[in-house]
């Protein structure tokens, strides 16, 4: 988990490190999640040790204010209007729902979709909120249903298929999770979906998820209603980059990024893996300790 928030070009320069590391004001600890406000020019960054939301402006990163977040929460997404959205894992005090809105000032207004399940363990990503453009999008953990949230209200967008898979039933979580038992295990041995997670750009939802002990990448080509479904082996192979792995994000042209591991990759070159020509150049010059090369895909 990186320390710090830094900002590059399109082209991978350097361009700065956003905020410094410290107690005081406009500083951080742990920067774990930050949205951006394209209206106000803002970007708006949790720091979950000082249980903080600082935000900076967009045109020159300087601090511009910070409030202290009265509730518990590591995911949230700016809306159009200023105002918040905010994933809830656990019922609490503030909510007993997965996602809830609030104002500028972190007062919240409203709650949607009650927590049906609850569990200290977890698979996937902590993410379950994203946006594109001006649209911000939710999922839940073992709900095949993408929501759009609008202002006040919520409404489904995208129901997800796995093909023959289903996501586990709330019985079987339940069961195995009884006694704050660890439900994982049993899970990642049982024929269900593990876990799934959601990117989407203006074209394409990408939908990695875990099944048979298998990572499989499901495409849905929205303007066609194609959907396209692959392993993690065969884009390995088809692609030749040796370890493919889930988006981490969506560029602005609607591509995909994942990160590759340099030192995996060169062991895997070592190993005879085939590996594209473009990627073996970037390799010649890269060391076991070097930062990740980000792959662009569509």
């Amino acid at each position: 988990m990186s320390k710090a928030l830094y900002a590059f070009n399109l082209d991978g320069s350097f361009v700065q490190q956003i905020g410094v590391t410290g107690n005081g004001p406009g500083e951080y600890v742990i920067p774990f999640e930050y949205s951006v406000n394209e209206r106000d020019k803002t970007l708006s960054v949790i720091d979950i040790e000082q249980r903080k939301m600082i935000v900076y402006s967009l045109v020159d990163f300087r601090f511009l204010s910070e409030r202290r977040i009265p509730f518990y929460s590591d995911d949230m997404e700016q809306l159009p209007d200023g105002e918040y959205v905010w994933y809830n894992k656990v019922s609490s005090e503030t909510s007993d729902s997965y996602a809830f809105t609030t104002d500028e000032n972190l007062k919240i207004k409203k709650s949607f979709l009650p927590i049906d399940f609850e569990s200290g363990y977890s698979l996937g990503t902590n993410r379950k909120l994203y946006k594109q453009g001006n649209e911000v999008s939710l999922y839940t953990p073992f709900s095949p249903v993408l929501y759009r949230i609008q202002g006040d209200s919520i409404y489904p967008a995208y129901q997800f298929k796995f093909g023959e898979k289903t996501l586990p039933s709330l019985d079987f979580l339940k069961e195995n999770s009884a006694n704050n038992k660890n439900y994982i295990p049993a899970l990642l041995e049982s024929p269900y979906v593990a876990f799934y997670d959601v990117y989407g750009s203006e074209q394409l939802l990408c939908v990695p998820y875990y099944a048979d002990k298998i990572m499989y990448f499901g495409f849905y080509d929205k303007k066609n209603n194609i959907p396209y479904n692959f392993s993690q082996n065969k884009i390995q192979s088809e692609l030749q980059v040796g370890a493919f792995s889930s988006p981490i994000g969506v560029s602005r042209n609607g591509s995909f990024i994942s990160l590759l591991r340099p030192g995996l990759l060169l062991q895997l070159r070592d190993q005879g893996k085939e590996i594209d020509n473009r990627l073996v150049q970037l390799l010649d010059n890269s060391t076991e300790e070097d930062n990740p090369i980000l792959l662009f895909f569509q």
